[in-house]
Order: structure tokens, then sequence, then C-alpha cells
């Protein structure tokens, strides 16, 4: 969206998931964003990470947007889904479900 000397980009996420014995982790690079500017939101089996950042770049206000989505398989455990930002990374913890996490005794 560009009005007069506004202008809005798609901000290009760089993001990594990380598969542990009892959980997946989601991490989104996201330098430079406020916390009340990131927004998690979990609709059905579905993970959306949005955020924005604006910046005044030669005279001119910058929006960088980022709007990323992510299915979560069936053995994630949405109501213990967990996030945190530190060093201008995201950190979305998906653990797995109890009954999918165990280990059975070879007999």
């Amino acid at each position: 969206m560009i009005a007069f000397n506004n202008l809005s980009y798609k901000w290009p996420v760089c993001f990594r998931i990380l598969r542990h014995k009892t959980s997946s982790v989601i991490e989104v690079d996201a330098p430079g964003l406020n916390r009340s500017n990131i927004s998690v939101q979990i609709t059905g089996r579905k993970l959306n990470i949005s955020g924005q950042r604006e910046m005044n770049n030669s005279g001119r206000d910058v929006k960088l947007v980022m709007n990323e989505s992510f299915a979560l398989e069936d053995f994630v455990d949405l109501d213990k889904i967990t996030t945190e930002y530190v060093d201008g990374v995201l950190r979305v913890s998906c653990p797995m479900m109890e009954k999918y996490n165990r280990t059975v005794k070879v007999g």
C-alpha cells in the first residue's frame, strides 16, 4: 500500500523449526520489533505469526510487515503452546500431548 510518502513492505522472514523429543520449537528472526507489535494466533491447527515495524527512511515513513502461517501437527498440545521474545528472536514452543510422549519397554 502506497500513500504519499508512506510505504509498506512485506518483511522477508527467516525461521527455523527445531524438533525435540517432547516438543517442536519455531524460531522466527524478528529484530527491532516490540513485543506489543507481535501477534501469535492459533485457529484450529494453524499457527499465525504476524508483526510490524515502523521506521523513517530518508524522510519517508516505512512500515515493514511480516506474516507467516504454520500447520500444527495432530500431536501438538494446543493448550500448552508458549512464546518468548528474546534478543530479536521469537520462540514458539509446541509441546507434544502426553500420550505421544512415552517410552515403550521392549518385552
